[in-house]
């Protein structure tokens, strides 16, 4: 849009569609932009069906009642659930520890390029 303001180019906005990224690359793929236009068409097509159409909204996470007994057997530790992977820690711990003395070891050279290998002479043949 800046060039075409640089060029003194006018545009206007005819139409838009409520959605995501993902909406706007579906419309485009269509390929029918002069059907979908209100200013090239007295009476646009509706993007109503297809990958491009209104997503339908997506359904909430249903968050657990209370008073709704647990599903499995045993009550849920949720203080456990969400400190499980403190156990892990200090194996984490160790194991970044010595990846860090192995590559402290290792020589930092780079490697010599290759020389590129001669083509093969072609022969022509009649």
């Amino acid at each position: 849009m800046e060039v075409c303001k640089e060029r003194g180019i006018s545009w206007h906005v005819s139409r838009t569609w409520e959605g995501t990224r993902e909406r706007e690359r579906a419309i485009k793929d269509r390929a029918e932009s002069p059907r979908l236009c209100p200013d090239c068409t007295p009476s646009p097509k509706p993007v109503a069906r297809g990958r491009s159409a209104s997503p339908a909204p997506s359904p909430e996470t249903p968050t657990p009642d209370p008073g709704t007994p647990w599903p499995w057997p045993g009550k849920p530790d949720l203080e456990a659930a969400a400190n499980d992977y403190a156990k892990y820690l200090p194996v984490l711990d160790a194991l970044e520890s010595q990846w860090k003395a192995e590559a402290a070891s290792l020589p930092a050279t780079v490697p010599a390029p290759r020389e590129p290998e001669p083509e093969p002479e072609m022969e022509l043949e009649l």
